[in-house]
């Protein structure tokens, strides 16, 4: 973890996902990129303004929609909350439990907090690496990501299934659960944490 985050976790037994990682799974072909390689980005017209990446249309219509096209994000609400709650504030560390595109640890490390993420789906990792190099968070950064599932109950494998909004990704036993129409079971699997644990 840098050094702005270990003062708030000291140590962790759990090993963070770096974008180094990122890129040589994606390179590696074990993560396909839905971008096939294309980088779709815009700076938010928002206070303050960052540079957010996002998923190609067709495969999340709601943020290309919101961001890409709209400059902003759709949840205008839960962002003004944010901006009530960490604005002109010393640095405080921001838990985010399914950061998707990690549009709010985004927010939240360029209003100068440090952020603790955790996503399991493997494109959505994708475009926050991409969102960090363009906001030139890359080495320094203040955010730490896991690929974990945040449960109840710890260190249970899981199965990724990604419906046709991948916000919505989450994880079932491997053939437990009926799936929705649309939605595909992940070749990766993720194991699960408790925050009290981490």
């Amino acid at each position: 973890l840098t050094n702005a985050l270990a003062s708030f976790v000291p140590s962790t037994l759990v090993a963070s996902v770096s974008c180094h990682d990122v890129r040589a799974r994606v390179q590696r072909e074990e993560w396909i990129d839905p971008n096939d390689g294309y980088l779709y980005a815009r700076t938010l017209i928002s206070e303050p303004p960052f540079r957010m990446a996002v998923h190609a249309k067709n495969y999340d219509g709601v943020r290309w929609r919101s961001i890409y096209l709209g400059g902003a994000y759709y949840e205008t609400a839960v962002h003004n909350r944010f901006l009530k709650i960490l604005k002109d504030q010393p640095s405080q560390l921001v838990i985010d439990v399914g950061m998707n595109i990690g549009y709010y640890t985004m927010l939240s490390a360029t209003l100068g907090h440090s952020v603790i993420g955790f996503e399991i789906n493997p494109a959505n990792l994708m475009r926050l690496c991409e969102s960090l190099d363009l906001n030139q968070m890359g080495s320094t950064s203040p955010v730490a990501f896991f690929q974990r599932g945040v449960s109840n109950v710890d260190d249970q494998t899981l199965q990724l299934v990604v419906p046709k909004n991948p916000g919505q990704a989450t994880f079932v036993v491997a053939d437990s659960s009926p799936r929705a129409a649309g939605s595909s079971v992940d070749d990766s699997s993720v194991t699960t944490i408790t925050l009290d644990t981490f």
